[in-house]
């Protein structure tokens, strides 16, 4: 099984559980990884079977994230996993919105996302498996957080937005939520930037760093994800 993961500075996770030991226990899967810092990403560029970069920058973090290589060749993958580009917030659920406001909402969280927009591209080179999953959640203490329907909504976006194009979204393990709305903290703690080769590879972000997580968190998100996926390709 052949896995391609693309996807924003929120890899650096699960890049770093697998690469730290994670694939010991997968041996039937191989994993690369196709990303950037920022949302640059979603801009690849299609051509001829293959997703390119836009870009010498581009180019040059995919080649390393990848491991030396520098386009998606769609036809040597078996299934694809659009990792980040969705910032999801928790504001569409709340009911003193009327319901039309809620439903546009909705469509603006999915359809102005940059895994929408690379989903698209995708789908336009194959019929092969996609798999979408949004930002982790910002860390935040239980303390004062509202339970949102978290299962709900994105049930609402897999039926609406997802299934049309033939992809499944996948939710953020439970066990790395409080409420529905939030990470718990102790998966911020000691998050580093995506490695792409620069001088910020290694380093750590700062304590009050809530948007990005840790090896820890990558190697749940992974465990959760990967034992039923050859079932499902």
């Amino acid at each position: 099984m052949k896995l391609c993961i693309i996807g924003n500075s929120h890899v650096g996770a699960l890049r770093t559980a697998w690469t730290s030991g994670l694939s010991d226990d997968f041996p039937g899967i191989t994993i690369t990884c196709f990303a950037q810092r920022g949302q640059g990403i979603a801009e690849m560029v299609v051509a001829e079977g293959r997703l390119l970069p836009a870009n010498p920058y581009m180019k040059r973090t995919v080649e390393f994230t990848s491991g030396g290589l520098s386009e998606v060749v769609v036809a040597e993958y078996d299934a694809f996993l659009l990792y980040g580009l969705h910032e999801h917030g928790q504001e569409t659920g709340d009911t003193w919105y009327s319901a039309a406001v809620r439903a546009a909402a909705l469509k603006d969280k999915v359809t102005g996302q940059g895994s929408h927009a690379l989903l698209g591209k995708l789908r336009g080179l194959t019929d092969k498996p996609v798999w979408v999953a949004h930002d982790p959640l910002p860390a935040l203490a239980p303390s004062g957080l509202v339970a949102a329907d978290y299962d709900a909504e994105l049930a609402e976006m897999q039926r609406l937005y997802y299934a049309p194009l033939q992809a499944r979204l996948v939710p953020q393990p439970a066990e790395t939520m409080v409420a529905g709305r939030a990470t718990k903290l102790a998966f911020s703690k000691d998050s580093q930037p995506l490695a792409v080769g620069d001088d910020r590879d290694g380093r750590h972000h700062g304590a009050d760093e809530i948007q990005h997580m840790n090896t820890a968190y990558g190697a749940i998100w992974l465990r959760a994800f990967l034992p039923g996926l050859a079932a499902q390709v």
